[in-house]
This record gives C-alpha cells, structure tokens and sequence, in this order.
C-alpha cells in the first residue's frame, strides 16, 4: 500500500505542468521606462512593452547586446541575464530624456548602489 502511495505521488509530480514564470515588464510610454529600475533573478528575461510612440531599447554590454526599435503596440523579450550585475540601457531616439534609461539589476549585482 505504501508503494501505490509513493508510486501515484511520483507520477503526479511528473505529469504535473510545469510553471513557467512571465517575464518581469517594463511600460514604455509618455518617454519613460516604467520602472526605470527592476531587480531579476540570475537566467530571467525581461520584456519591454510599448504603449505609445517609436522608442529604442538599446543595451550595449559584454554580456548582453540589445537594439531594438518597438513602435506601436510592440514589445520585446531579451534574452536570459546569465550573470549578476547592473545592465544599463537606453532609448537612443530621445537618450537626451533622463526617463528614457534604466537599469535590469540581476541578483544581488547593484551591492554599491
């Protein structure tokens, strides 16, 4: 009997779906990043969404390489944050607007900040 338990909990844990978390969102609109400032897990995404006017999101890094035009209702998901740090990105179309950049902090990457 004790068998059949642990046997049915084993073939419930592997057919059970597993969760896949949504990436964490950053709004683009009205020239700003919103928030201009979020905190990942090392290996997440992030996706930026655009609601309104042509932006950039552009991530120049050794680590990450990112130039992307969202115009539109248009959104972009990166590709996974490998390693802790702070990565800075920008939209290069109004980089002159200090709400047009922020920061993906991965882990425990921004200690000084």
């Amino acid at each position: 009997m004790l068998r059949t338990a642990l046997l049915s909990l084993l073939l419930l844990a592997i057919a059970a779906p597993v969760a896949m978390a949504d990436p964490e969102s950053v709004k683009v609109k009205n020239f700003e990043f919103t928030p201009a400032k979020i905190r990942i897990a090392q290996g997440d995404k992030v996706k930026w969404r655009n609601v309104e006017g042509t932006h950039t999101v552009t991530m120049d890094q050794r680590e990450i390489e990112m130039d992307a035009i969202l115009s539109g209702d248009a959104d972009i998901t990166s590709e996974k944050f490998k390693k802790e740090g702070v990565y800075k990105y920008v939209c290069t179309l109004h980089i002159e607007s200090e709400n047009m950049k922020g920061k993906v902090i991965v882990g425990d990457g921004d200690r000084d900040e």
